[in-house]
């Protein structure tokens, strides 16, 4: 090839590697823009969020103020002062309140430095009347602003139509709760966002009509931003989010790319004659060093040096975030016993046959997610991500060691082996890779000394929670073949017929040598194993029979029976429980499932879709330990649900403390906004009774009225006292 030649090639492919270069930096601009867009999406959602809470919780002050009247509709001053100085001290961004009976402001609270607002009449107020009438006509609360006030100063103002007799005709005023809106987008973050982007706030009302920026400046929303909705109760807020740079690349990286792009082409352009001859050569020798370096040559597994390049990279220490972003893992140490009497006794091959044949096992036993390496002769690794549970862990690693003691034929030789593991989890026995190995083979060398063909944890403390959960739950199974089960059941009173017209289903196991074992110890490991599916359909088959045997007592009840979440993520075992009831002939207004709070958390959509059916067939749904779990309004306006239990917790020390009474009051005055009938639990006084009569909740619970007892004796107790004294 002559120079001429060689001068064209390498020309054409320099021409290429810059069109290459063009295209790929294309391609980086499109991504560095769409990577910065989705992390200022991400970054404006979580502000937004936040924003949307904060504007929800403010206004649970006028939901509040509406459920008291609606209750009582005498109101003065003092009463208010009272009812706002409640509110207000929780944190809200509440400036103050005012009430327009009939739309002329009476009361204000705090009233100082708010005086020029009594008297002020809405419908005379040019500024204000349209937004007021709006509110009427919605009957739903309105947000608008930011509105100059007549005492001086702007603020966001939510108006709440106030109608008596059940949302009637009869219209008894307005509540108008006034919000410092630099406060409110302080504490939600927007403020402190603004210093580095653009960013606009503006309603957006149903009709899709376009307010004035409640924050920022309106020539955001006409730029390249990003835009996310914020729901009110009657229309929506529009944020508008931009850098203040815009979307461009960074000039330094721009020039980065080219600058390196014009030199690679150029060194390209020189040596891609002489690698043309010697590429498929140089490809074909760089696979088979890659592969003798990182895989075992006899099983094909990854060695020691790959094992150590994956634990570097899944522990913290090599992570962004550090430890907190940590994700669990339980790496198994195997060793397979008496391995070298095969060896002598049979041979090499022999050994060489059966190391493939227990490699080929373990990698039919893993997930896709895991990783599984040979040390060198006859020992394992196997890595469980995201296993964190030593229950889970030993049950898996036992159904291997089954597996693999399963007989196996090399080259016509029967052979039986056992295998000896130790377990250590990832970061409580170790923050790297080589901390794990070594106390993992640690933790295997004492299941040999131990007897060999079991499985030994490097934790004492885990290996002893781990064998009484194991004892647990192969206890579980026991009982329930051995119909050690019972169910009782509390009775629940109506406080407005002070009858006994609900109970509650509670399962209770009676062990023939420990007596009576509590919940608290046998439903976690129920949850944990997936016994609790079906120890959750015994107990509905249980439930169904002993309903039809009290109404052959003529006794009517409703009865609630608790239900665990993994039961409501198995869609299987949640549409069995509609056929269960219908055998038994029984409605499903009858039943009332109840659920934690806990899954209301998950905001999980399939969570809901189950609720919903639950509903559409008739059952009802209540939510147990009401307020234990961070409770929030915007989860039961989501989730359909008809009763709340608010937890024993928030009942012992109403009495004494005033924080307990205030929460208790908090929480009653949630449910009542919602409609939602309450059940008050842990009622154990006669005080307490009469405070949850006072409050008006529709149910009480607790040993005060009646505790759990078994079927006989509570059919006795209905037929004995239907009724409870003194209501």
């Amino acid at each position: 090839m002559d120079s001429k030649q060689s001068f064209l090639i390498s020309l054409a492919v320099f021409a290429i590697g810059m069109v290459c270069v063009a295209g790929f930096y294309q391609a980086e601009t499109k991504y560095s823009q769409q990577q910065s867009r989705l992390d200022l999406y991400q970054k404006a959602a979580g502000h937004a969020a936040r924003l949307e809470s904060l504007i929800d919780a403010n206004l649970v002050v006028a939901r509040g103020l509406r459920a008291e009247i609606l209750t009582n509709s005498v109101i003065n001053q003092n009463k208010i002062e009272q009812l706002v100085q409640h509110y207000m001290e929780s944190g809200v961004n509440v400036r103050h309140v005012a009430l327009a009976p009939d739309l002329v402001v009476q009361y204000v609270f705090p009233l100082k430095s708010n005086e020029k607002a009594i008297g002020l009449d809405y419908r005379q107020n040019e500024q204000q009347r349209e937004a007021v009438l709006r509110a009427v006509r919605a009957r739903e609360i309105v947000l608008a602003g930011p509105v100059e006030l007549v005492q001086g100063g702007q603020a966001l103002i939510a108006r709440v139509p106030v109608f008596l007799n059940n949302a009637s005709k009869h219209f008894w005023g307005l509540i108008s709760v006034v919000i410092n809106i630099e406060d409110l987008l302080e504490d939600a973050g927007i403020l402190e966002l603004s210093k580095d982007y653009q960013i606009a706030l503006r309603l957006v009302l149903e009709s899709d009509l376009q307010g004035t920026p409640v924050f920022g400046e309106s020539d955001v929303f006409q730029s390249d931003a990003i835009k996310i909705d914020i729901s009110l109760p009657l229309g929506r807020w529009e944020l508008a989010i931009l850098p203040k740079a815009g979307w461009q690349m960074p000039v330094a990286r721009t020039i980065r790319i080219w600058a390196v792009g014009i030199v690679l082409s150029l060194l390209l352009s020189w040596v891609v004659i002489l690698t043309m001859r010697s590429r498929a050569l140089v490809k074909s020798h760089f696979a088979e060093l890659h592969e003798q370096a990182n895989h075992d040559h006899l099983t094909g597994l990854p060695n020691r040096k790959q094992l150590g390049r994956f634990l570097k990279r899944i522990t913290y220490s090599e992570r962004d975030g550090g430890e907190d972003n940590v994700e669990p893992f339980c790496l198994l140490f195997i060793d397979l016993d008496n391995f070298k009497n095969i060896n002598d006794s049979l041979g090499h091959n022999i050994g060489d046959g059966l190391l493939i044949s227990v490699s080929e096992r373990m990698e039919s036993s893993i997930r896709t997610v895991d990783f599984l390496a040979r040390l060198g002769g006859d020992e394992f690794v196997i890595v469980l991500r995201g296993m964190s549970d030593p229950v889970q862990a030993e049950l898996w690693t036992k159904r291997l060691i089954d597996d693999l003691s399963e007989p196996y034929s090399v080259e016509g030789q029967d052979l039986i082996i056992t295998i000896s593991a130790g377990l250590t989890f990832y970061p409580q026995d170790g923050l790297d890779g080589a901390t794990l190995l070594q106390h993992a083979d640690r933790a295997m060398y004492a299941a040999k000394d131990s007897g060999k063909n079991t499985l030994h944890f490097f934790n004492v403390s885990l290996r002893q929670q781990a064998d009484k959960h194991v004892e647990m739950y192969h206890g579980l199974v026991s009982a329930l073949e051995k119909e050690q089960f019972e169910v009782h059941y509390q009775p629940i009173l109506d406080l407005r017929s002070g009858r006994f017209s609900r109970c509650e289903a509670l399962l209770r196991w009676s062990h023939p040598e420990k007596g009576w074992i509590s919940p608290v110890e046998f439903i976690p490991v129920a949850e944990k194993t997936g016994f609790i599916r079906q120890l959750g359909l015994w107990v509905l088959e249980q439930v169904c029979q002993d309903m039809v045997a009290l109404q052959r007592e003529n006794i009517e009840i409703e009865v609630s029976v608790n239900r665990s979440a993994s039961e409501f993520r198995r869609e299987d075992s949640l549409r069995q429980w509609l056929p269960i009831v219908q055998q038994h002939n029984l409605a499903p207004q009858q039943f009332t499932f109840e659920i934690t709070e806990s899954l209301l958390m998950a905001d999980d959509n399939y969570y809901l879709e189950n609720i919903r059916y639950l509903k559409s067939k008739g059952f009802k749904v209540a939510i147990d330990d009401f307020g234990t779990g961070f409770s929030s309004i915007n989860y039961l306006r989501r989730y359909p649900v008809d009763i709340v239990k608010i937890d024993k917790s928030f009942v012992a020390n109403i009495l004494s403390s005033q924080q307990d009474r205030t929460l208790f009051d908090v929480l009653v005055q949630m449910a009542k906004a919602l409609q939602l009938d309450l059940v008050i639990e842990g009622i154990e006084l006669e005080e307490q009774l009469a405070l949850t009569q006072a409050k008006e909740c529709e149910f009480a619970q607790g040993f005060l009225m009646a505790k759990p007892m078994p079927l006989q004796e509570f059919k006795h107790f209905m037929q004995a006292s239907p009724e409870y004294p003194n209501i």
